[in-house]
């Protein structure tokens, strides 16, 4: 069982379901049937109860980085890096960021925790901060990723909620996809969730739900997996992918969408007793979704950003731990090997670094992270050469995407 180091949620109304399948299979089908209560570990279920009790009222981002620190909320993060994350958070200072708003002149996009949550705009060499998008005034707190899609228009995750916000590649605020209950509705009495990515087509919405507590009158269950919604109607009731629970998923960390629609994630999971972060895919999530296991648990050291590019041809695995970056073709077959391998990422002098999630430049020559200790990472692919990049409003960055990008 992992200890959970981090997330935030709120109570709303949901139902949500699953099909619990052999885990000796390699594909396995999901639906949305309704799942009896209980069958998740006590000690998950109630650090998650904990969290919801003390999350409510006014929720801050020093409040979720608490909770984070004592393991009572799943994080995007290692333990040791929200513990890190918590000290830099107390000793600075607050302020708020005044500038212009010059978009024309943004190379990428940067998650802050600044002002509780920030898109920031850099220049080429991520050096001078030249436009902001306040996403907490929106109602997204905590951004972790950002993504770029081919017409420059900005997603971003939000850890607070499980909002997906998409803005304009001039900054202006398009939709915002609200995680909440699947329906029926009404057979839910409280919801409570976590979630560190998204991902988006001309279609549709996904984002990532790492955790979940719902209560119903016939009881409390807790869960994983995906929650969507049509791109055109972002009032519309999410519908639940709910994923194996603990056996062999027990929390979703981050994802993207290949050309087809279908979903591709790693996460933490145990099968018997190994237990470990592992690569799956759902094959035609929103018609008939099957998880299918492609790297299997223990593969990966510490999950990072699953990012899709060179126009759907390569999927990205980044591993917090080793600091390093898998590439594989697309389509991969279970246990496929990279063709390719960028990082690791500089550390510094006292061996922290972390790069979280992040995306490449258009001709695809530059990749960016988002690292959790506080800076940007910047490689050069051609090479693979790296340096970091720090600024005093990078407020613990976990994401970051060039504009253009190469989707």
């Amino acid at each position: 069982m992992r200890t959970f180091s981090g997330t935030a949620g709120r109570s709303l109304l949901l139902v949500f379901a699953v099909l619990l399948a052999s885990c000796s299979n390699a594909s396995q089908d999901l639906q949305t049937t309704p799942l009896a209560p209980g069958g998740a570990p006590a000690s998950a279920a109630s650090r998650l109860i904990d969290a919801a009790v003390l999350l409510k009222g006014h929720v801050t981002p020093l409040k979720v980085l608490k909770l984070q620190a004592a393991g009572k909320l799943p994080a995007p993060v290692p333990l040791a890096v929200v513990r890190r994350q918590l000290e830099q958070f107390e000793e600075r200072p607050r302020h708020r960021l005044h500038l212009p708003h010059d978009v024309g002149s943004v190379a990428l996009w940067a998650t802050t925790f600044l002002l509780g949550g920030t898109l920031i705009g850099l220049d080429t060499g991520a050096k001078k901060i030249v436009a902001a998008i306040d996403e907490g005034s929106s109602g997204c707190s905590l951004p972790t990723t950002v993504k770029i899609d081919s017409s420059q228009n900005i997603w971003s995750s939000c850890e607070i909620d499980n909002n997906v916000q998409e803005y304009s590649k001039d900054g202006v605020l398009e939709k915002t996809y609200d995680g909440g209950c699947p329906a029926p509705v009404s057979e839910c009495e409280e919801y409570f969730s976590a979630s560190f990515d998204e991902s988006a087509n001309s279609s549709d919405v996904f984002a990532g739900v790492a955790l979940d507590e719902i209560e119903t009158t016939s009881g409390t269950t807790i869960g994983t997996g995906f929650e969507w919604w049509p791109a055109s109607t972002p009032s519309a009731t999410p519908t639940l992918i709910a994923l194996p629970y603990d056996d062999p998923v027990e929390e979703v960390n981050f994802m993207d969408l290949d050309t087809s629609g279908n979903i591709w994630f790693d996460y933490y999971g145990c099968s018997g007793s190994s237990c470990g972060y592992g690569l799956a895919e759902i094959t035609k999530p929103t018609k008939d979704p099957k998880m299918v296991s492609i790297l299997p648990i223990g593969s990966i050291e510490e999950a990072g950003g699953v990012y899709i590019g060179d126009h759907g041809k390569v999927l990205n695995v980044t591993d917090q731990e080793t600091r390093i970056t898998k590439q594989y073709k697309l389509p991969l077959s279970p246990s496929g090997k990279p063709f390719n391998k960028l990082g690791p990422t500089p550390a510094d002098a006292i061996g922290f670094g972390d790069p979280v999630s992040g995306g490449f430049n258009k001709a695809e020559t530059n990749l960016v992270f988002g690292d959790g200790y506080g800076w940007l990472d910047l490689g050069r692919v051609a090479d693979n050469k790296w340096k970091v990049v720090q600024n005093i409003n990078f407020w613990l960055p976990e994401g970051a995407g060039y504009t253009p990008s190469d989707r």
